[in-house]
């Protein structure tokens, strides 16, 4: 996941994607994205790369949040 990671330093619109584990459980995986703005990341998911990325998350449930206050927004 690390290495397949890396290929979005150079991604246009990406702006964060961090990789975590589960202290509890290695096999948890949570994936933090942040993107320039929606037609950014609809850009990337035409991009094979991206779409095999994708395949290695079986079972991934996405979760959309709005962000409300705080630093950096």
């Amino acid at each position: 996941m690390l290495e397949a990671a890396d290929q979005f330093d150079s991604m246009e619109g990406c702006e964060l994607y961090i990789i975590n584990v589960s202290e509890n459980d290695p096999d948890v995986v949570w994936i933090t994205e942040l993107w320039r703005d929606a037609e950014a990341l609809a850009a990337s998911l035409q991009k094979e790369n991206v779409l095999a990325l994708i395949q290695m998350i079986v079972g991934a449930e996405p979760i959309k949040l709005r962000p409300v206050g705080g630093k950096g927004i």
